[in-house]
């Protein structure tokens, strides 16, 4: 092993500890939820139980910027029970964002990363408190080298190491080597090349045991990107291989995103994609998004396909996004031991229309809704979900540090799944219905620090 885990406070620490960089900003917040559920279990359709479920959570998080250093860190302790079983023990959830860089030099610099966050093991929306889900840890630090060949050009090289656990058990590690060469032209149009490999080191597990092999994946892309006027366009494409022992998979890596502003702070965003990946790498690229993973439905290489149209708009007093996506995932080669399986029938598409509003009602009050449709049908199973969830939320501005929440919540999902016995139906039909009344007190005092991190961590794996 490369490296060893850090504890989740250690880049916080590096902060404080950062003589030559600026003060740490520091913000603090807690809040106070109760929650009645017709479902509290997640239960099927005539199965359900009522309930109520009381959280407590307390949270920090911090920006600093400086010359040399820059850190930012997100982190809580949350707290749940459920309040009408007497012999219900509670449960405790930390979760932790945070990343640091520091510049050694004008063009060296290395990074450090850590998140603590949820993995969703499972594509379908099933309820509020979905049982499959899991905790993963992952850990990165490495070098970059950012490089001025002249005002137009630029070369860049980045070394990562990723460490990772999920509910204590040690999982893959990584190793990505990525180089970079970019220029921009006159005419406002930037090109250039990127060279990316991924080692993947999977664990060796008890003797007797079978275990995956290590995996290799290289790609090399050339891009080119432009904005003029409201426009903005970016196109990628290239080529990806994965080398699994003695076995190679090919696949195609492109990109294409088109922007367009219809006015001052409304967007249009269109975008595709397509590219060879794995469960280790699909995994670690959602959870460093923001904190909650999705896996892929099985583990193995896998051509994955996106598609998106996104409408947004935004002012000081309203925002609202509204879009559709669109994603499928073809199996390749399935991880050894489930090598016997036929890796198509892993093949599956998501398709999802959502839609999110925010609006302040004077200045007080402000309301929250959201909705979001989700099918997912397995192209050669007869497994398939439709998926529901919408919410609204009240809230009121009592003074500049409490708020008060009042909303509803609702989850609906049914279909046919014989891949997981989430059913007592013997046709592996399902169906759960979900809907909660909240109510909640937050506190959160001003605080010049952000919910943001500085140093984003979602780029890492692109």
């Amino acid at each position: 092993m490369m490296f060893r885990k850090l504890p989740l406070a250690a880049l916080a620490t590096c902060s404080v500890l950062s003589a030559p960089a600026q003060a740490l900003d520091i913000g603090l917040e807690a809040s106070a939820r109760v929650e009645a559920s017709d479902n509290v279990g997640g239960s099927a359709v005539g199965t359900e139980e009522e309930g109520q479920l009381g959280f407590v959570l307390l949270g920090v998080y911090g920006e600093q910027r400086g010359r040399i250093f820059q850190a930012g860190f997100s982190g809580e302790l949350e707290t749940r029970r459920v309040l009408n079983d007497d012999d219900a023990d509670p449960t405790t959830l930390n979760n932790f964002f945070g990343a640091a860089n520091v510049l050694l030099t004008p063009t060296f610099s290395w990074y450090f990363g850590n998140v603590l966050g949820t993995v969703q093991t499972s594509d379908e929306i099933l309820s509020f408190e979905d049982e499959d889900t899991a905790r993963r840890n992952v850990f990165v630090t490495g070098p970059s080298f950012n490089y001025n060949i002249s005002s137009v050009s630029e070369l860049s090289a980045e070394i990562l190491y990723f460490n990772q656990n999920q509910n204590d058990i040690d999982l893959a590690q990584l190793v990505t080597a990525r180089l970079g060469w970019r220029q921009t032209s006159n005419g406002g149009n930037t090109f250039g090349i990127n060279l990316d490999n991924i080692y993947t080191d999977e664990p060796e597990i008890d003797a007797g045991e079978e275990i995956n092999p290590d995996t290799n994946r290289f790609s090399a892309t050339a891009f080119w990107e432009r904005t003029r006027g409201l426009l903005s366009w970016y196109a990628a494409l290239g080529g990806t291989r994965f080398q699994v022992e003695d076995a190679g998979v090919n696949g195609v890596n492109a990109e294409f995103r088109l922007a367009r502003r219809l006015g001052p702070q409304t967007d249009l965003t269109f975008s595709i994609g397509s590219d060879l990946t794995d469960e280790n790498i699909a995994t670690i690229d959602s959870l460093l998004d923001d904190g909650t993973g999705l896996a892929p439905e099985a583990a193995g290489i896998f051509q994955g396909n996106n598609i998106s149209l996104v409408y947004s708009t935004s002012s000081s007093l309203n925002s609202f996004e509204v879009g559709i996506r669109g994603s499928s995932s073809e199996f390749q080669l399935l991880e050894e031991l489930g090598a016997l399986d036929d890796p198509a029938l892993d093949d599956n598409v998501t398709v999802s229309i959502f839609g999110v509003l925010s609006r302040r009602l004077g200045s007080r009050f402000n309301v929250d809704l959201g909705l979001e449709f989700e099918n997912q049908r397995f192209s050669n199973l007869d497994d398939e979900s439709d998926s529901v969830r919408a919410s609204a939320l009240l809230g009121f501005q009592i003074n500049e540090s409490f708020s008060l929440s009042a909303g509803l919540r609702s989850a609906r999902s049914e279909g046919i799944s014989t891949r997981d016995n989430i059913s007592l139906e013997a046709d592996g039909s399902f169906e759960i219905i979900e809907n909660r009344a909240l109510v909640q007190l937050r506190w959160a005092p001003p605080s010049r620090a952000t919910q943001e991190p500085v140093i984003q961590l979602k780029q890492l794996l692109r």
